[in-house]
């Protein structure tokens, strides 16, 4: 799990990442060499029994939320390769740092 504030300095958009050199793969994987970007999975991008409930829509110039959830359409659901389009990214190699704790 990260802190939305205290692991701030870890996340990625895709346009960092993009600038970056690094390359979409798999859904929402990112690559750069043998740098891995995982997708950060908020709360409201997922609801009961529905990990693909939403993408994270940004929209700078709403100041009290930028980022909200958009909804998964059933045209979308019926993609079994749909994967949810998050904010952030997070290097893979932190994700296993957190895991191994």
């Amino acid at each position: 799990m990260f802190h939305i504030t205290n692991d701030s300095e870890l996340f990625c958009t895709a346009e960092e990442l993009e600038a970056d050199g690094c390359y979409r793969f798999a859904g929402s994987v990112w690559h750069k060499g043998q740098e891995v970007y995982l997708p950060l999975y908020e709360g409201k991008m997922v609801q009961m029994y529905d990990h693909r409930a939403a993408s994270v829509k940004v929209n700078p110039e709403n100041v009290h939320r930028p980022a909200s959830p958009e909804a998964t359409t059933d045209q979308e659901h019926a993609d079994p390769s749909l994967s949810p389009t998050p904010q952030f990214w997070v290097p893979g190699a932190e994700v296993a740092a957190k895991n191994r704790r």
